[in-house]
């Protein structure tokens, strides 16, 4: 009988994973262009998430434009994300066919 070799199994991301991961960088970005690519555009007193970010390529945009909001609030608090009045969460090819430069 043969030996099943769990440590060559893929990490599964979930969308908890991920979320956290972009809370993290939203407090603590990292130096360069690495992903995920954020800003936070702020007209008048809104707030604008746009994250670029390949990782999450297997969600839809919906959950990516959500889980964006959730890990803004996650990183600022409850009363920060009641200023968020857009979030867009994008691969880096939908964001090039966007126009988005980075």
């Amino acid at each position: 009988m043969s030996k099943l070799n769990l440590t060559s199994r893929p990490a599964i991301i979930t969308e908890d994973v991920l979320r956290d991961r972009l809370a993290q960088e939203y407090k603590n970005p990292a130096e360069g262009n690495s992903q995920p690519l954020f800003s936070f555009d702020r007209p008048g007193n809104k707030v604008h998430i746009l994250v670029i970010w390949d990782e999450w390529k297997f969600l839809p945009m919906k959950d990516r434009c959500r889980i964006a909001l959730e890990a803004y609030e996650q990183a600022f608090g409850e009363s920060q994300v009641l200023d968020v009045s857009a979030s867009l969460g994008l691969t880096s090819d939908e964001a090039k066919r966007l126009g988005y430069d980075f």
